[in-house]
């Protein structure tokens, strides 16, 4: 739930709520408690808005007619997703916990609008007490992450661990199409067993990372673009009175984050919990620990749309980019005449398999680059002028290369970000 090890009276009763699946009471002189109810229920949602921005593009452009592109060369395996300055990952806390609705009824809709991914946290006690696995079925299918946050939400300990980090895992592992690879620890208490148990489970990743040393300013709490710290992952939390960007405006602080990874060429990772409907969300756990405003989620989630198209960030769920971290460093990749070849025989390489971006220049400035592999088209973006983005999985086998008459996916330089 919080970053903080030090946890206010208010969050220990909102856990404890939720974990006997009782109604929140309001705490101090907060606001009033606010009935949030969802269409399950008989109610009608608050709208989502169209996105401002459009979408981000994922699917291969089906290529029209050929373009001569003359030779290709290789230059490198980007460091992030198509050559973008900064990856970025959103984790939402608490999934199906009864006053964390807003996550299902307004954070995947909103996410799937935009084409965007996040990953969802589910504690397996409250999503079978309300027999609601059908929302995190829904989440997956999707495009979202499902991570792991343990069994009943209590803190991890090594005596614990067994049922919370280990029968938990298998919980979700029948229930989800894909293997539940990331922990996260609630309250974000973790000690160095409860890590390496996360890890002895099976997990690869868990957001672990200590944030004491960071500020919101000089050093902020994001990751560096090599593989060293997928186990402890730090990260940034909503609301703003736990984050490190406190001292800016309350609607920045989620974009400031991003813009943090883009100065460093770094990964950032947002802890957050459930979307309200409300500009002034109640701050007594009725709708959940610190919840997000619903269009202050929506402005950030059309820049990250905005971000992709200036090819400032790659937004993924945590597991894909801890892949892509691993995969870009242990595979190699070489170009040549039309094919990009791949050497896949780092151990490594095969345990990270995910596609990865290799860029090529084009003697000839073409349109766009149509790219098969194994007969099948894989994505492309234009990067500028002569250069291509090709993303493929190495373990997939090579990949065709030709010049096509038919536009790439393309970066737009002109975006406006604030």
């Amino acid at each position: 739930m919080s970053a903080e090890r030090s946890l206010p009276v208010a969050k220990h009763i909102f856990a404890i709520a939720v974990v006997s699946t009782l109604a929140l009471a309001a705490c101090g002189n907060g606001p009033p408690a606010f009935n949030l109810t969802f269409p399950d229920g008989g109610a009608t949602a608050a709208p989502l808005r169209e996105p401002c921005c459009g979408k981000v593009e994922t699917q291969p452009v089906t290529c029209q007619g050929p373009s001569n592109a003359g030779t290709f060369t290789f230059e490198k395996i980007a460091t992030w997703r198509d050559d973008a300055k900064a990856a970025y990952s959103m984790i939402h806390d608490d999934f199906c916990g009864p006053a964390l609705r807003g996550t299902d009824t307004y954070a995947v809709p909103a996410l799937l609008k935009r084409n965007l991914t996040a990953a969802v946290g589910p504690f397996v006690q409250v999503c079978q007490a309300g027999n609601i696995w059908n929302i995190v079925q829904t989440a997956e299918d999707n495009g979202n992450e499902i991570v792991n946050h343990s069994y009943t939400h209590p803190n991890i300990t090594t005596a614990n661990a067994p049922l919370e980090v280990v029968m938990s895992k298998a919980q979700f592992d029948m229930r989800t199409r894909n293997p539940v690879t990331f922990f996260i620890f609630p309250f974000d208490y973790w000690t160095a067993d409860t890590v390496k148990a996360v890890s002895d489970a099976g997990h690869f990743g868990a957001r672990a990372g200590v944030r004491d040393t960071y500020d919101g300013f000089t050093n902020p709490p994001v990751n560096p673009p090599e593989p060293s710290n997928d186990l402890a992952l730090v990260f940034d939390v909503w609301p703003r009175t736990y984050s490190k960007y406190a001292l800016f405006q309350g609607n920045d602080v989620l974009n400031q984050h991003v813009w943090a990874a883009v100065d460093k060429g770094a990964y950032a990772v947002r802890e957050m919990h459930s979307i309200s409907p409300q500009d002034l969300p109640p701050q007594d756990g009725s709708q959940g620990f610190g919840p997000v405003p619903l269009r202050v989620y929506e402005d950030h989630l059309d820049f990250l749309v905005n971000a992709w198209k200036a090819n400032l960030v790659w937004t993924s769920p945590p597991s894909t980019v801890i892949r892509y971290r691993h995969a870009r460093t242990k595979c190699l990749a070489s170009v040549s005449a039309n094919t990009i070849n791949f050497d896949i025989t780092d151990p490594d390489c095969l345990k990270f398999a995910t596609p990865i971006s290799v860029i090529v220049h084009t003697a000839n400035d073409v349109p766009g680059v149509n790219a098969l592999q194994s007969g099948a088209p894989v994505f492309t973006r234009k990067l500028g002028p002569n250069t291509f983005s090709i993303d493929a999985d190495p373990t997939a086998g090579g990949v065709t290369l030709e010049g096509c008459a038919t536009p790439s996916s393309t970066v737009d330089p002109t975006v406006q970000l604030p």
